[in-house]
Parts: C-alpha cells; structure tokens; sequence
C-alpha cells in the first residue's frame, strides 16, 4: 500500500560448522532446565589456561625422563652392582658343570645391570615423549597430547615395574647370591681358584698354601676366566665388615691362636685395612694405648713383610698386653685399650643392597610422578571437552562423587545438557 519492503536480511554464505560452535557456546542449564545455548568468549581462554598446565606437566615429564637417565646411568657405574651382577651369572652356570653344551647355550640371568639398561632406554624415551606432549600443548594438537598422555602411562607402568624388580634384585643378594659371596671369599677356595687362574695377586702364596684343585675347581675356573675372574675375586673379598667380640670371646681367641703377626705404631684402621688385603685373616686384635695390632689367622704377606713379626702362643697376649684393664663395658676402640674384631660379611653385599635400595626408591619415586602427571593431563582434557558443553569440571564431579552435600546444584547441569538434547531430537 505505497510502504517500500523491509530490506532483505544480509545474505550468510554458509551455516558455521559445528565445530566452531562447539568452540565458542557453552549449554547454561536454567532453573527450568530448558538448556539455552549462550554464547561465550570464556571458553578459549580456559582452553589457553588448560594448555599451559598441560605444557607445565609435560615439562614435568621431562625433567621426570632427565632425573631417570641420570639414575640408571650411576647405577650402570656402580661397581658393587657390577660384581654382584657377575656374581649371579657365575652362580646361573654352576648347576650345568656336567654338560659344556649347556654352559654354551645357557640363558642369559636377569641382572640389575640389563634392568638398568632398559630403564635408560625407558627413560630416553619418556624425554622423547615429554617433548611431544610440550609441543601438542603449545600447538593445541589433540592427536600430540593423546598419544603424550598414552605413551607416557605405559612408560610410567615400565618404570615402576624396574623399580619392582630392583628390588627383587636386592632381596635375591640376601640369600642365594651371599652363600655364594661367602663361598668364594674362604681363604681356601679363594688361593686355590686364584692359582688355577694363574692371577698375579696368586703368585705371593706359597705352595703348601695351594690345595689341589678338582673337578668342580676346574670347572669354576673356565667359567671365571671368560669373566675376567682374576678382577671379579679381589673385588668381592678385598674389604669386610667386622664385628666386635665380647671380652670373654677375645680373651679366648687369643688363648687358641698358635700364630699371628704383630706391627706396633699400627691404629685401628690399619690393622683392620692389613686384614682385608689378607684373604686368610679371619680377625685381628687392637691396643689402643700401644698402637699395637695383631692379625690372627693370617700370614705375613709380601707387602707387610719387615713390619710383621710372626708370634706364637703366649707371646702373642704379652705382644698386646698393657697397664690398662679390659673392660667389657666399653664398645669404643678408644676408650677400651684392647679390642678383638672378627670378619662377618664382604662389604660388597652391604653396598649393592644400600644402592640397589636407592635406585629403587629413586625410580619408584619417579615411576610415580610420570604417573601423576598423566593423570592430572588426563583430568585437563576432560576439563577442555566438557566445559564447551557447560558440564562438571573434574573437581566437581569429584565432588559430587564423594561429597555430594558440597555439590549443590552441580548435578543441574546434567539435567540441563539432558533437556537440551531432548528438545533438538524433538
């Protein structure tokens, strides 16, 4: 009727995808539950948060990576680990002496050694995989956090299971592994296989100090001599620990000793370091007034040889005798003039169980925290998926789980994300 036409809407050339809908709106649940779609600038910046906690954690993954290289590679240095470690390959070919086919295709022993080798592989790895987690989080490239997230929790698993089995390891050298130890380090065995091995440390016994070697001699032999034996034995039995006897226990021992050999102006700690260079010397006994010390059960190696004088019987007890009196009371070489100490144990095993305790503390530890930190990247890209469509945060839904008394209202954005879907399909 002579009115002009509204002008046309502006022309859309297309519907924006869904995807970018999906980026830019949240679903606000409403009092009545009717799930209006509202459009929101919040959500790219709680992406950009979340993405920068997810570059933090994978930071975290490698610097976790880092700390396991370093690690494993002082445990592939550790020496006592080194001997043990030859030691249980040496005691896995002994029961097979009878057949030299089957020394040949033996299997080869688990080790805390090739234990430590795939951890150092295993942790290279989680480097690698930290960095592409820091590169998917700066990028915001999905498929890079994803495969983050799945690579790193199975090298989390590996890395807690070598941690397990170190200290399998560890628990193994207090049984099998120290008779063995203690085998090996008798004085006997110790010349005589020395001999068969035609070492250079075997050369200052004398013959009578040499026992025949037999069948079973002869065959530890070939096995030590494709382990380099000449270096494994003196590594094993060069150092004891020993143990304080009572006063009634050194009074005795003196008493029966036919032989010893003394030094004078000779402290306790180099008596103790002549007894350890000494494979036959089973104890040795300390005069703190005097500076004197006896190795008992010993011989005068060459080394020692114008320090030592040999004694014999009584000589021995007048040798260490001094005005002081023994007093049981007193455990301090100091404070108690003369003291007896017999050797236990090689300081060997003691070493490999106090390191092998902190490899496995150590990687368990961090086994632990590649855990945690794909867990809690799991968590943030929930967070990321689930606020674009207004539902709970992993925190709330945690709290709704375990206290729903603190969750009050949360549950409603459920029900609101409910309504809205039944009002599209309707």
């Amino acid at each position: 009727f002579g009115r002009a036409p509204p002008p046309p809407p502006p022309r859309v050339s297309g519907a924006m995808p869904e995807r970018h809908r999906d980026f830019e709106a949240k679903f606000v649940d409403s009092d009545s539950g009717s799930g209006e779609e509202e459009w929101s600038e919040d959500v790219p910046q709680d992406e950009a948060a979340e993405s920068r906690r997810t570059c933090c954690l994978a930071v975290l993954t490698i610097l976790a990576g880092l700390a396991l290289v370093v690690i494993s590679i002082l445990g592939l240095m550790s020496k006592s680990i080194k001997t043990i470690d030859d030691l249980i390959v040496f005691n896995s070919r002994w029961p097979q002496f009878n057949d030299a086919q089957a020394v040949a295709s033996a299997m080869p022993a688990v080790t805390t050694r090739g234990i430590l080798g795939s951890l150092l592989v295993d942790s290279h790895l989680v480097v690698l995989v930290g960095v592409v987690g820091v590169a998917g989080a700066l990028t915001r490239m999905k498929i890079c956090v994803c495969s983050y997230v799945v690579a790193a929790s199975v090298l989390a698993f590996v890395t807690i299971m070598c941690a397990a089995d170190t200290i399998e390891r560890r628990a193994l050298a207090t049984g099998i592994v120290h008779e063995q130890v203690m085998d090996l380090c008798n004085g006997t065995r110790f010349i005589r296989l020395g001999n068969g091995l035609k070492c250079a440390w075997a050369q200052i016994y004398a013959e009578d100090e040499v026992t025949a070697c037999g069948a079973v001699c002869q065959f530890r032999v070939k096995v030590l001599s494709d382990m380099d034996g000449c270096k494994l034995m003196p590594d094993l039995c060069n150092r004891f620990k020993y143990q304080r006897m009572s006063a009634e226990d050194c009074a005795g021992n003196l008493s029966a000793v036919q032989q010893g050999y003394g030094a004078q102006n000779v402290g306790y700690e180099e008596c103790r370091g002549a007894c350890d260079a000494d494979i036959l010397c089973e104890s040795f006994a300390v005069e703190a007034t005097l500076d004197r010390c006896m190795l008992l059960h010993a011989r005068a190696v060459h080394e020692h040889e114008g320090a030592w004088t040999a004694l014999q019987g009584a000589n021995i007890t007048s040798f260490l005798k001094s005005d002081a009196t023994l007093d049981p009371s007193l455990a301090g070489v100091v404070d108690n003039p003369l003291g007896c100490y017999a050797s236990t144990v090689p300081y060997v095993l003691e070493e490999f169980e106090y390191d092998g305790m902190l490899l496995a503390i150590g990687t368990g530890i961090l086994g632990l925290v590649l855990l945690l930190s794909t867990v809690c990247t799991c968590l943030l890209m929930y967070n990321v998926n689930m606020s674009r469509k207004g539902r709970p945060s992993a925190a709330q839904l945690a709290m709704m789980l375990f206290c729903p008394c603190c969750a009050d209202g949360l549950d409603q954005k459920f029900h609101g994300a409910t309504s809205l879907r039944s009002s599209q399909d309707e």
